[in-house]
């Protein structure tokens, strides 16, 4: 009897005693991450390499050729339908005087600015003159050939006066000239529509991708740089460290809520009693 008393008071008092847990130790202070966002060092050029030496060689020097091309068909154009227009006036050849005097203008402003005064330039507004001068090129051709192609410039004449018949050579020096305006504004139309792919791929679809309002910012805004001919873009500037900018503070954000949710995170202790079990049980 008396041992059954004393298992009994043994098991009631281990019941009693409650196993130290985590709650009952002290919580060490959780500290704030530290996260050091770096500000991202803005290069104006790329690291010199020999492969993207050659392809913006080859890319720049293409691309300056056949702006001065343009230059050279438009001042080719200008001359004769100058030419032209002494004798014939109609309105085909006075569009072509137009359009030749926008192209020539167009072009020695842009590649000015690009040389000496490159933070001048707006992307937005060589687009609109690139897309004009393509189109415009295009309707001067056209009208051209449907008021001049048809004519012939030279031919003979038989007329008979009495008894006798007479043959008159002519040669039209001017018709002649109207049908060359035709080939040459054909030319220039092809190469303003392909400066105007080349810009749009290489220019207005980067620029876009930041941003509708970008496209028409000028250069000296944003930091963009522009190679010589128009026609690709060096360097996004501004716009470049923007992007690098987002990328590292969502890194440090991501980073934060990580840390944040790791020191949340509770910790569960299962604590299972056993009842002591003295020799005398068993």
């Amino acid at each position: 009897m008396f041992r059954i008393l004393k298992n009994t008071l043994t098991t009631a008092y281990a019941s009693t005693q409650k196993p130290a847990t985590t709650d009952d130790q002290p919580v060490a202070p959780t500290q704030e991450p530290n996260v050091t966002i770096e500000q991202p060092v803005v290069k104006d050029d790329a690291p010199f390499t020999v492969q993207g030496f050659i392809k913006s060689f080859f890319t720049q020097t293409i691309g300056l050729v056949i702006r001065f091309i343009q230059i050279g068909i438009s001042i080719i154009v200008l001359g004769l339908s100058s030419n032209t227009e002494n004798a014939y006036s109609f309105g085909a050849n006075i569009w072509s005087l137009i359009v030749s005097i926008f192209s020539i203008v167009y072009l020695i402003l842009i590649l000015s600015f690009s040389f000496f005064k490159s933070g001048y330039l707006n992307p937005g507004a060589v687009l609109i003159m690139e897309s004009f001068l393509m189109v415009a090129f295009f309707t001067s051709f056209i009208a051209q050939a449907v008021k001049v192609g048809p004519s012939a410039c030279s031919g003979t004449v038989t007329s008979i006066v009495g008894s006798i018949f007479y043959t008159i050579s002519f040669s039209s020096s001017p018709c002649k000239t109207a049908k060359a305006v035709i080939a040459f504004n054909s030319v220039a139309w092809v190469l303003y529509w392909i400066t105007f792919i080349i810009f749009v791929v290489n220019v207005v679809v980067p620029l876009s991708a930041k941003g509708s309002a970008v496209l028409f910012q000028w250069t000296n805004n944003n930091g963009v740089k522009l190679d010589l001919p128009v026609l690709n873009i060096k360097s996004l500037g501004t716009l470049e460290a923007a992007k690098v900018e987002d990328e590292e503070a969502a890194v440090g954000v991501s980073e934060v809520e990580h840390s944040d949710a790791v020191a949340e995170t509770p910790v569960i202790d299962t604590v299972i009693e056993c009842p002591a079990v003295t020799a005398e049980e068993k």
